[in-house]
């Protein structure tokens, strides 16, 4: 018996959860946690071991101790013990961040105890971290091991990677599995079955010598993978081995660029293959040293002694906190006129002959390496690298500035040293000089990780250098790390090369959009959402100014010389008691720490009542997420977790405090549900793009499931542009899923489509954040070469504004006229598209060109039936048959549909596609429907599985979000009565009390309707009695 898993004195907060079938305790911000069991106390006398395991994405260090209370078995007593014992990266075994750790734990290691016969506390200690418990036993290993069952009993560890950073092919815990052709193929030695372990699906393989899980169909890129994950059960086997195979660049088996590495496991490996428990393999995928290539795996081999084997979670994913890894895209091209460079390394100049890349002297290893056309150095366990030039010595003394391009994942310092052999010229003539500069975390420009970073590094910087005109070594030094560089050169400002670049001193892309439905939202600051009243941005009494700008007309505070920022609400108090957490998006390039403190006014909604609360939150370097630097950054505060809050029904006040430094803040809102933008999980579709109608005949595809794909594509990502792109699977489609999008260069230039006949291009395209998307064709004219003299180009930018209208978080269908792509000359060579966003995430499916207007979608073949009611029975909202009353809009800037009027004759109807939920909105004029007693409403749909009407009221004051605000909503299924039916008007007679949780109906002000992503036209809304 447990009596606290969270003691009233330690300090963490407790969270109990279940992940897959399997219970656990979450701690978060652990600093101390107290489990107690004083009433039943356990006799671990004939105990051997402790076991727990443990799961964390940020502890540094994790302790336990054991407390014994004596003979006497009472607490605070002379004979009371404890020990305790400290994990950390350098402990065995090893705390390891975003991994399960099993820890087993002698008791004879608790050197400090007296006893453990009256054992009644385990505290657990770390510093301020987020950790999962589980699995929390003692028990005795006996003389001999315990007799081993031959299959497991329980469930592997369950997976804590988020489904965004993961590849799965098999896992009950992942739903989208990449397709795996067999996991067993014809040509290997060993028989599999699907099985359970618990309540988990596993794969049991018997008589196993080696098994050939394949994927050829479907060939995995895992060049952003980190790791490959396995988890594995044996009663028998001595050994397992894990073989991943890659067809190289042609994807072909055998085709001459196949590479092959097999790791393996046993009972002395790291970690160890145990019989009879299930043993976690977390691979990092830089062990398979013989694969020249991840971008075409397309076979994994498991390998034993003729055993028996269990295998469940296989997947490959990107690990938190990783320091390995290469670059994605490639550094930016430089722009400098070639008579101002001295060149030793870029493609983009012609370079001086360079003696050595690597010194005989030096400790690191080099290599050239490829990336598409262009040309990188790799420099790997670089502790110090010598770059030797002395055959032809570089005269930079008329340059001014010294240009490197670096990638790294796990350097934390890079020092460059330039060595001048002075005017004779020789080494060690005398007159030798040199002089380092270093680059680190707190440099200016700091090093950055896992991006390319421009170094441009004025030549007056080497302030140990007594000339420049015979530079024959540069030297770099860092910390045995992992470092791509690339265009190396001198140059001098002047001829149209400008000045070097400089960090951004405010953003140059607005914040991600919010994906949260308006009706879930109390929005103090966004351009998404309706916003409620702020008396002021910043307080006469506060310590900061505050103007409003914008980007790309994406409006922002920005907030200069920031110590404490009053935000304030005290005229209209917001009841956020419904909602879950604060959300605001932040960029800074000079905050050091940023705290968020909201006071609520109690009960008598007066500032210093007697019965005000309040509760802050800090965030810096170390906080989680990271207060980073030059980026927007996402903050979602837990109100449940702001302990000091008594209540957040009369929130008055938001400040804001840093280091005298300047933010910029969007986004500023409460809401009901997860994510909201920022740096966060960012979302995918759910569901498949619309399927299209048009015949195959009249249809030239370039990506689609539904059609040939005639046009071949180069690439789907230029070398030259901006953006990474991936292969994805959306229910049983196949997507292209872009991030980081600034410009992506879709290129068909070995064989360009003639478009001369071809009318529309067609493309689906679903983002959770992008605020604009820009497509641009580009055609080369009749010679059918680049920049041949007769190239042309067109670009149209879509919004929220445009037609047809970008929308976040829903499929949109584009069949773009070629004649509005102003400026493209020509059809008949087009060879390149070109996506540009700022920066956002963005899935594209069927990509076509076609010949004709895009068909119609299927609607209905008359018009709805004509209402029958005498008018003064009615209040209408929409209908030809009677006085409507005002509506504002009848799709709302915060829904998720698209909307178009339609007539049908004389009879006009609405049409919502894309129908997640519409919201007609009539606050300007209410209705007071107390004398009414149904609503009707007609629709006719032909793919709707569900269809839902709310009705939200504003209440006495007539306020949205007033304090007396109410809804009430009906769902029709094809289960409810009525029916939901498809391929027919259906006319729904809503009784008005049917809206369970609608208190009153005198200030209706809004109509909000719901299906399933679906096509519903709509005709005759009114009430009537």
């Amino acid at each position: 018996k447990i009596d606290t898993w969270s003691a009233a004195w330690d300090q963490a907060d407790l969270i109990i959860g279940v992940i897959g079938t399997d219970n656990h305790k979450k701690y978060k911000d652990l600093t101390l946690a107290g489990v107690v069991f004083e009433s039943q106390k356990i006799n671990a006398s004939k105990m051997t071991h402790f076991h727990m395991d443990i799961w964390s994405p940020d502890a540094k260090e994790f302790k336990f101790k054991l407390v014994d209370f004596g003979v006497d078995g009472a607490p605070k007593t002379a004979d009371d013990s404890e020990h305790e014992i400290t994990l950390n990266n350098t402990s065995q075994p090893k705390l390891e961040l975003g991994k399960w750790i099993s820890v087993d734990l002698p008791i004879k290691s608790f050197t400090n105890l007296g006893g453990v016969s009256n054992l009644a506390q385990l505290v657990m200690s770390s510093s301020k971290s987020v950790v999962f418990v589980d699995n929390g036993y003692f028990y005795t290993d006996g003389t001999q091991p315990p007799p081993l069952t031959n299959a497991p009993t329980t469930t592997a560890a369950a997976p804590m990677q988020m489904p965004s950073k993961v590849i799965a092919l098999y896992s009950n815990t992942y739903p989208q599995l990449h397709p795996v052709d067999t996991w067993s193929a014809t040509w290997d030695k060993a028989d599999v079955t699907d099985a359970k372990a618990a309540k988990e699906d596993v794969k049991k393989y018997t008589n196993l010598e080696f098994a050939g899980v394949t994927f050829e169909k479907k060939t995995i890129n895992a060049t952003q993978m980190t790791h490959l994950h396995i988890d594995v059960w044996t009663p028998s086997a001595d050994t397992f081995k894990v073989k991943l195979v890659d067809f190289g660049s042609d994807g072909k088996y055998q085709g001459g660029d196949d590479s092959e590495h097999e790791v393996v496991f046993d009972a002395t490996s790291q970690p160890a293959l145990t019989k009879g428990k299930w043993v976690a393999l977390d691979i990092p995928l830089q062990e398979f040293v013989g694969i020249k290539t991840k971008s075409n795996l397309a076979r994994m081999l498991f390998s034993s002694n003729k055993s028996t084997v269990f295998i469940d979670n296989v997947y490959f994913y990107i690990a938190e906190n990783d320091e390995s890894g290469e670059p994605q895209s490639a550094p930016p091209i430089p722009t400098h006129p070639k008579t101002n460079v001295i060149s030793l390394f870029s493609d983009t100049y012609p370079s001086i002959t360079v003696d050595t890349w690597s010194a005989a002297w030096d400790q690191a290893d080099v290599e050239v390496k490829k990336f598409g056309p262009m040309s990188l150095l790799l420099y790997t366990n670089l502790v110090t690298a010598g770059m030797v030039f002395q055959t032809k010595q570089v005269d930079a003394s008329k340059m001014t500035y010294l240009h490197m391009d670096i990638w790294s994942a796990n350097a934390n310092v890079l020092k460059i040293e330039l060595v001048d052999f002075g005017p004779n010229g020789a080494y060690k003539g005398g007159d030798d000089s040199s002089s380092t500069v270093t680059i680190d975390a707190n440099s200016t420009p700091a090093l950055k990780k896992k991006t390319w970073m421009s170094i441009d590094l004025p030549l007056s910087k080497f302030t140990g250098l007594n000339g420049m005109a015979n530079l024959a070594q540069m030297v770099l030094t860092s910390n045995k790390s992992k470092v791509y560089v690339d265009n190396i050169f001198f140059y001098k400002l002047g001829g149209g090369g400008g000045q070097p670049p400089q960090p951004a001193t405010s953003p140059q892309s607005p914040a991600p959009s919010p994906t949260i439905a308006g009706p879930d939202v109390i929005s103090l600051f966004s351009d998404s959402y309706s916003n409620t009243k702020v008396d002021s941005w910043s307080a006469a009494w506060d310590q900061a100014d505050v103007t409003e700008t914008s980007v790309n007309q994406n409006k922002m505070k920005k907030y200069t010389k920031l110590v404490t920022a009053g935000v304030v609400f005290d005229s209209q108090p917001i009841n956020a008691s419904s909602m879950s957490k604060l959300h605001l998006d932040v960029w800074t390039v000079d905050a050091k720490e940023l705290k968020i403190k909201l006071i609520d006014f109690g009960q008598d909604g007066k500032y210093q009542g007697g019965d005000d609360s309040e509760h802050e939150v800090v965030f810096d370097s170390k906080s989680v997420p990271k207060l980073d630097k030059s980026q927007w950054v996402g903050l979602d505060l837990d109100l449940s977790s702001m302990i000091g809050l008594k209540s957040t029904k009369k929130l008055g006040r938001i400040l804001i405090s840093s280091n005298n430094s300047t933010v910029f803040v969007d986004n500023v809102y409460f809401h009901k549900t997860g994510g909201g933008g920022g740096n966060g999980s960012g979302l995918a579709p759910t569901s498949a793009a619309p399927k299209s109608t048009i015949k195959p005949s009249k249809v030239k595809a370039l990506y689609s499931n539904m059609y040939p794909m005639e046009v071949k594509v180069d690439t789907w990502s230029a070398a030259w542009d901006n953006a990474d792109v991936s292969d994805e699977n959306v229910g049983p489609d196949d997507v292209k899923k872009y991030t980081k999008l600034i410009n992506a260069g879709i290129e068909f230039t070995k064989q360009p489509l003639d478009a001369g006949k071809l009318t529309h291009m067609h493309i689906d395209v679903w983002t959770p954040n992008a605020t604009y998307l820009k497509i641009k064709l580009v055609d080369f004219g009749n010679d059918g070469k680049y920049k041949g003299g007769d190239d042309s180009e067109g670009e149209l930018t879509f919004s929220a504004s445009s037609t047809p209208k970008l929308s976040t978080g829903q499929w949109i269908s584009m069949n773009i006229p070629m004649q509005s792509f102003k400026g493209l000359q020509g059809k008949s060579s087009l060879a390149q598209i070109v996506l540009s966003s700022a920066g956002a995430t963005v899935y594209v499916d069927n990509l076509f060109f076609f010949n004709g207007e895009a068909e119609a979608e299927s609607g209905p073949s008359s018009p709805a039936p004509t209402p029958t009611l005498a008018e003064a029975k009615v209040i209408s909202l929409f209908s030809d048959a009677y006085q409507n009353s005002t509506v504002d809009t009848w799709s709302a800037s915060w829904d998720k549909a698209d909307f178009q009027k339609k007539s049908y004759g004389p009879h006009n109807m609405l049409i919502y596609s894309n129908l997640q939920y519409a919201g007609i909105v009539f606050e300007s004029k209410k209705i007071n429907a107390n004398n009414m007693k149904y609503l009707h409403i007609d629709i006719w749909t032909a793919d709707a599985k569900t269809f839902k009407v709310k009705l939200i009221d504003f209440g006495k004051d007539a306020k949205y979000l007033g304090g007396d605000d109410s809804e009430g909503e009906v769902s029709f299924t094809s289960q409810t009565n009525p029916a939901l039916t498809q391929g027919s008007w259906q006319s729904f007679e809503i009784p008005l009390n049917k809206f369970t949780g609608l208190n009153a109906m005198s200030n209706l002000a809004q109509m909000v309707l719901s299906s399933s992503n679906s096509i519903v036209w709509v005709d005759n809304i009114y009430f009537h009695n």
